[in-house]
């Protein structure tokens, strides 16, 4: 791999690199199709070598608690186990990770995180589903690589340049009317961080919703989820306000949810007085 990764790398000057991303960059915010954007990533980051880049992969642990919010019109939707964890196709829009009508079970490493991702405003009723690892896994890390051994230092630079603009793609926001923006960062997981599930179950990557800088989503495939996670609760809140205090999120707790076996339905556990 350092080998393959070195002629890579020796295949263009920085002033070549750097212009691949300004072209690249010209159509950033433009709506394209999954071909093009293909063909434009493969322009900044493949070679004659093909796409050679190493594999930043992390191991969760087991009993790592994990968190989803979702905003909900009232308790009543929370009913049955399904619905704490990752929506139907006829109602998945698309994301970071998936396309449209293709379901993905993303989670956050904190419940403040969680609760940003889900853009919960005051006043919002919202569900806050808590699962845990039930056992080891790997992931693939997407930002925040490790430093490469045994490069030279313009090879570094380069390789820190070319990891800059992966990260960049992939953490683009994208507005409410702009859920083109994540078609980019879909196709660039997929052709060129989707591993064999031995090298990687899901995927890893910093939070750029929750203000803190700190956060860290972890994103599986449906099946991988209800393999890997255990699911232990839902709670049911009404958030009360969101500012930068030191309490920067505060809410009501209105009932806990937990699963009935027998059933498969989620049943109240706690409910406040």
């Amino acid at each position: 791999m350092a080998g393959r990764l070195r002629e890579t790398l020796g295949s263009f000057s920085m002033g070549e690199l750097r212009q691949r991303i300004l072209d690249y960059e010209a159509n950033a915010r433009i709506e394209r199709t999954a071909e093009e954007i293909y063909h434009e990533l493969g322009n900044v980051l493949q070679s004659d070598y093909g796409f050679v880049m190493p594999i930043f992969e992390e191991h969760i642990r087991e009993g790592i608690d994990l968190f989803r919010g979702r905003i909900i019109s009232r308790p009543g939707e929370m009913a049955r186990v399904s619905d704490a964890w990752e929506a139907p196709a006829a109602v998945t829009r698309a994301g970071r990770l998936n396309a449209q009508s293709e379901p993905l079970l993303y989670t956050a490493g904190a419940q403040s995180t969680a609760f940003y991702e889900s853009r919960i405003k005051p006043g919002d009723l919202f569900a806050m589903s808590k699962f845990r690892t039930r056992s080891r896994f790997p992931v693939t890390r997407i930002g925040d690589p490790d430093k490469i051994v045994g490069l030279t230092v313009i090879e570094q630079e380069k390789l820190s340049v070319m990891l800059q603009f992966i990260e960049d793609v992939f953490t683009q926001k994208a507005g409410p009317e702009e859920s083109h923006i994540y078609r980019a960062p879909e196709r660039l997981a997929k052709i060129y961080f989707d591993y064999p599930p031995e090298l990687a179950r899901g995927w890893i990557y910093r939070s750029i919703a929750d203000p803190s800088g700190f956060g860290r989503n972890l994103c599986l495939r449906p099946a991988d989820g209800h393999e890997l996670l255990e699911l232990i609760q839902v709670d049911v809140c009404r958030c009360l306000s969101v500012d930068r205090s030191n309490r920067p999120v505060r809410f009501d707790p209105l009932e806990v949810r937990m699963e009935d076996p027998a059933t498969g339905d989620l049943i109240v556990v706690w409910q406040a007085s």
